[in-house]
Order: C-alpha cells, then structure tokens, then sequence
C-alpha cells in the first residue's frame, strides 16, 4: 500500500526501538517530538505492520501511546474531554507529562478507565511506561466503567435518532451476543465512535471461529440499515474487531485509514476460510497411510 505525507526515516527509527537498538530516550531525542506530536507514521504502520506497531506501543511511554492513538483515531483533546466529561487542560497535562518514562503522572481511576476505551487499548497500558507486548485479553476498562449491555439494533436505532452528528463521542458498550455461537460469549465488549456523518461500532471477537461467512451475514442483515461491516487486529489485544461503520445519511464517504477496503469482511472471512481448507487439506494430506 502507497502512504504519503510521512518521513521513511521515521519507520526505521521504530525498527531500531522495538529492536533494542536504541531506547526510549534515545527514540524521543531522535525523532524530535513535541509533547503534542501524534506520530503520523504509525497510520502507514497500522494497515501493513501489525506487529510493529503494537511493539511500538508497548514498548513506547504513556503520553507516547496516547498520542499514537490521537493520531490514529485523529483525535483532539476538545474530542477527548466531551468523550470522557473531564478538562482538556488536565487530559494535556497527563499525556504531556507521562512522555518521558521517567515516572507515571497519574490522574482518576475512572478517567484512565474512559481514556483506555477511548485510545482503544487495554487499561493496563495506561498506567504502566514499558511494560512488554501481552497478547491477552482484557477487559478491565470495561468492568470498572460498568458499561451498560444492549441489543445491537437498539443501539443503532438509538444512535442514528439521538446521536450529534457534529460531535466526536466515544464510549464502550456490551453488546448481547445473538449472533455467534463459538466461544459461548454472551455479551460483547464493543467500542462505538461517533463521528461527523457517520459511527462505527467495534465488536471485539474473542473467537476466530465468529468469522465465518453464514454468521457474518445473517448479523449484516439484521441491522436493516446501509453499512459496511470491516475486520481487522485489535490493538495490544490478541483477538479481531468486527468494525461495522454506519453512516447517518444513506451514502458511505469516510476517512478511516484503519478501514480500508481489505479489511471488508467477505474478504477477510474468504481469505480465513481458504487458509483453513488448505490446511485440513494438508493434515489429510499427510495423515494418509501408504500400504503399498
């Protein structure tokens, strides 16, 4: 994939980070950040790269992840404060001055819980400067907020009736599970973004078997709205989203990067099947017992 509007060196100086070739000082010397800089280069990383960029945000500081996500989901901080209910100069003063890994600024439990749903990453990742990739899945963000469960369509209906269309929103749901059978999950941790002329909600699937052809479209029908339903890696997490982007009017026009056509899901799910035909095909393949 072709990205302008970033510096290549950029991309080398994160190879030479989650390397251990330099380390995080001599990173944010060289790089030359700014307390506000959103490390455009990451939205090259985040389609093409997925272990890179999440070696990148583990190992990188708070105020540093926090940034990586504002740029990623281009975020300001007045979007943030009418996300979580909190003052943008006291959001600025904690990313800014949790940059350096020196020591953890802290802040409120509830709003590191709502800064976790809002950036996207789990909640631990917000209280810690480096603390290594842990491919696992957590939640805690979600339990603490005590986020309310929903109907999936009542949700959308919800949203498209009283949702400001002019104004960035972002809370977490659990959304009831009436739609996939693997894992035996009964809700859904679920992210939703409300943006100008359109939202997406973000079903985090913790089972790779819920990406399946028969499933995915009885749930795309359901929602008896236009939509396009993408997946793609969770961030810091080791599971798949089920990104469905919903736009309120009847034409989809959005400026995602992280949502590219790739990621739709009949590709995905088409591409999932194949590798898993072609490796029963092989298993049978070398299972056979040759008696001649």
């Amino acid at each position: 994939m072709t990205h302008k509007g970033f510096n290549p060196d950029h991309i080398k100086l994160i190879w030479k980070f989650i390397s251990g070739e330099i380390n995080l000082e001599d990173y944010i010397r060289r790089r030359g950040l700014n307390k506000n800089e959103k490390l455009f280069e990451l939205n090259y990383l985040v389609n093409d790269n997925d272990y890179m960029l999440n070696e990148f945000l583990a190992k990188a500081s708070i105020g540093l992840r926090c940034n990586a996500m504002k740029g990623l989901f281009n975020l300001t901080d007045l979007d943030i404060e009418s996300c979580i209910d909190f003052r943008k100069s006291s959001i600025g003063y904690f990313i800014k001055n949790n940059i350096k890994p020196d020591k953890v600024i802290s802040t409120r439990l509830d709003v590191i819980c709502r800064l976790a749903v809002v950036f996207d990453l789990p909640y631990r990742y917000l209280i810690h400067h480096s603390i290594g990739y842990e491919m696992n899945f957590s939640f805690e963000e979600y339990e603490a907020l005590q986020v309310q469960t929903k109907n999936l369509q009542e949700l959308v209906e919800e949203i498209l009736v009283n949702g400001n269309k002019n104004k960035r929103n972002i809370f977490g749901v659990k959304i009831i599970n009436d739609f996939f059978k693997a894992g035996g999950k009964k809700e859904l941790y679920t992210r939703v973004d409300i943006r100008k002329g359109f939202f997406t909600i973000e079903i985090h699937l913790e089972n790779l078997a819920n990406i399946n052809n028969p499933e995915l479209l009885r749930l795309e029908k359901s929602l008896g709205v236009k939509n396009e339903m993408y997946i793609r890696s969770a961030f810091l997490r080791d599971n798949k989203k089920l990104c469905i982007l919903i736009p309120f009017n009847e034409t989809i026009q959005h400026n995602v990067n992280y949502l590219q056509s790739e990621f739709l899901w009949r590709n995905i799910a088409n591409g999932l099947n194949t590798e898993i035909m072609e490796k029963i095909m092989k298993i049978e393949e070398e299972s056979k017992v040759n008696f001649d």
